[in-house]
């Protein structure tokens, strides 16, 4: 167990320095703030290569500032697991942490490269890269805050529910993305390549771009692979954007084979070729900076809440 502290590092390093490696199963990390890192390696490692490691509860922390590193390195916030073992159950818990101020080279804010994790109920802000899953399958995401960034989606039977995307000012990598892959299932994909996304239940998002973005907001799609996203599930979203793109494909992949049902779009920006019905989805703009429902219908209800840093890291009881 690793449990209330607080760790500021000021020291660049040239060669990869990961600040907490996990190696042992069911390990706690929970109620720390930890802040400063500058320089390659990840600021949480869960696993490394083909070590196994299950049930890790990262609870209610406060990670933040992190910065340098090279995009060729990997300098990811959190990482799960490892491309050798991304058929494996890892069962980790990323829940009601605060995930702010990254501004390091790498793309994938916290990577998942394993199975079955659940990452739900943190505040991500003002950071320069998104959550990935970049291997693994049913790993779910869910009613999570991004307030400028988005996530990026490889793999099959992921779950991804009830969170809200909010003026993402990124590259197009970084916005939501379902990606195009090269290889079917994880166990032939030996060179740490993409897998085909399918079977993802993408139910009850909120993407609200506001002027943020020239970019598309939801990208269907994404690479030169030739496997295309098929057997996906898109319900009951809204999307909205006063600029850029509001939902549309992009490399090859079609709207065809994946089921796409009663979602909203609204707002000045270009639609896109998403089907779905154009009308104002009655939500306001909370003083928290998500969104919530105005006048009914309620589309659906929302339990979630926007952490502050009140909530996480180190407390004194």
């Amino acid at each position: 167990k690793v449990i209330g502290n607080k760790c500021p590092f000021g020291n660049a390093t040239q060669q990869r320095n990961d600040w907490i490696n996990i190696r042992g199963n069911d390990s706690r990390f929970e109620n720390n703030e930890m802040f400063g890192k500058n320089g390659i390696g990840n600021m949480i490692l869960i696993g490394s290569g083909a070590t196994v490691v299950k049930g890790t509860k990262i609870l209610n922390n406060h990670l933040h500032h992190q910065s340098g590193g090279v995009s060729s390195a990997s300098c990811e916030m959190i990482r799960i697991g490892a491309s050798d073992v991304a058929a494996v159950e890892f069962g980790t818990e990323v829940a009601g942490n605060i995930i702010e101020d990254y501004t390091a080279a790498d793309t994938e804010l916290i990577t998942v490269k394993s199975s079955k994790n659940d990452i739900h109920d943190n505040v991500f802000r003002n950071n320069k890269a998104a959550p990935t899953f970049r291997h693994g399958r049913l790993n779910k995401f869910r009613r999570n805050f991004c307030f400028g960034s988005g996530l990026r989606i490889y793999g099959r039977g992921h779950e991804v529910t009830e969170n809200q995307f909010i003026r993402n000012p990124l590259s197009q990598l970084r916005q939501v993305v379902i990606g195009n892959a090269k290889y079917a299932e994880e166990e032939q994909n030996t060179e740490a390549s993409y897998t085909q996304v399918r079977d993802l239940i993408f139910h009850h998002n909120i993407i609200a771009g506001e002027d943020s973005s020239q970019e598309i907001l939801f990208c269907w799609g994404y690479g030169s692979y030739n496997l295309k996203p098929i057997s996906n599930q898109v319900i009951e979203n809204i999307i909205m954007g006063d600029t850029g793109t509001l939902a549309e494909t992009k490399d090859g992949a079609t709207w065809s084979n994946n089921s796409v049902s009663n979602n909203i779009m609204w707002g000045n920006g270009r639609l896109g070729n998403m089907p779905a019905k154009v009308t104002d989805p009655m939500v306001v703009k909370k003083a928290d900076g998500s969104y919530g429902f105005r006048l009914p219908p309620v589309y659906w209800p929302q339990s979630a809440r926007v952490l502050t840093p009140a909530d996480v890291g180190v407390t004194t009881t």
